[in-house]
């Protein structure tokens, strides 16, 4: 049997291959006889390989590929340059920001606000399980509420269609009684979404007063900004209060921030005043 390798890989300069690990064993080992002869070979066929760059997009360990043997170690080798994509945190604001990027390409009714608190349910149940949720996982439970309000003929996406998610591996810790599990879950995601909603809004304001202060040279403005951390230390403490366990750490980190920058500029108000023209001064009259 002979093959078409000019409909192949082999005649494009470049190739990407998706989940490349994830072939059969005789096609990976295949793959890697081709790539060290640079040549297909195939009994008495032969076809030079054109290929100058390969890319392999892959959700798997390659150390763990070569464990399995020298041929696949050898094969691992042949891709020596390695660049990690995966997300430093997994926290509801990640999600939500992947969502808000996913929801115009996933079908279906729009998600309807409820893109806060399917963020939040993710990240908790990532937690719950001691393994973050992957993108990919939050897109299919993204599909899956989806679908479920198209099933029901509705334009919006509502608390209801979030029992579908039971069909979801990652969340079969919902329980047997899901209604009455996912309705308190859901309250408790609605609380925390706002909390999150409050607590971004703030810590968005805070970085805004820093990149002006930082600015700052004019000792009287330099005073003022004193009062203004003192002002919006007031401001937290106002607003961001019963905060969920998990949030308290970056309210109390915005405190302390506050905190220091008011002493902060009051130090650099003290530093920017021209205290030796004051001493001068002071000589002149008591002389």
């Amino acid at each position: 049997m002979e093959f078409f390798p000019a409909n192949s890989f082999l005649a494009k300069r470049f190739a990407i291959f998706e989940e490349l690990f994830d072939a059969p064993s005789k096609t990976l080992l295949a793959l890697k006889d081709t790539l060290e002869a640079r040549e297909l070979r195939n009994g008495n066929q032969k076809f030079a390989m054109q290929t100058e760059i390969i890319i392999a997009c892959t959700n798997l360990d390659p150390e763990e590929i070569a464990e399995k043997g020298d041929s696949y170690e050898a094969l691992i080798q042949r891709f020596p340059l390695r660049l990690e994509v995966s997300w430093s945190s997994h926290e509801q604001r990640d999600y939500l920001e992947f969502f808000e990027k996913v929801d115009q390409v996933v079908p279906g009714p729009v998600i309807n606000g409820m893109a806060p608190i399917l963020a939040d349910m993710i990240a908790r149940a990532g937690k719950e399980c001691d393994r973050p949720i992957s993108p990919r996982v939050a897109k299919n439970a993204l599909k899956t509420i989806k679908s479920s309000a198209l099933m029901r003929g509705s334009e919006k996406v509502e608390e209801q269609d979030f029992v579908s998610l039971q069909f979801v591996k990652e969340f079969k810790h919902i329980g047997n009684d899901i209604e009455n599990d996912l309705r308190k879950k859901m309250e408790e995601a609605r609380a925390r979404a706002e909390a999150e909603s409050k607590l971004v809004e703030l810590e968005d304001v805070l970085a805004e007063m820093l990149t002006i202060y930082n600015k700052e040279r004019s000792p009287i403005k330099l005073g003022q900004w004193s009062g203004k951390f003192t002002a919006f230390l007031d401001i937290i403490q106002a607003r961001l209060t019963n905060l969920p366990d998990g949030l308290q750490p970056r309210r109390k980190k915005m405190r302390e921030t506050c905190e220091e920058m008011a002493q902060d500029s009051q130090q650099k108000c003290l530093e920017a005043i021209n205290v030796p023209a004051l001493n001068n001064l002071r000589d002149f009259i008591n002389h």
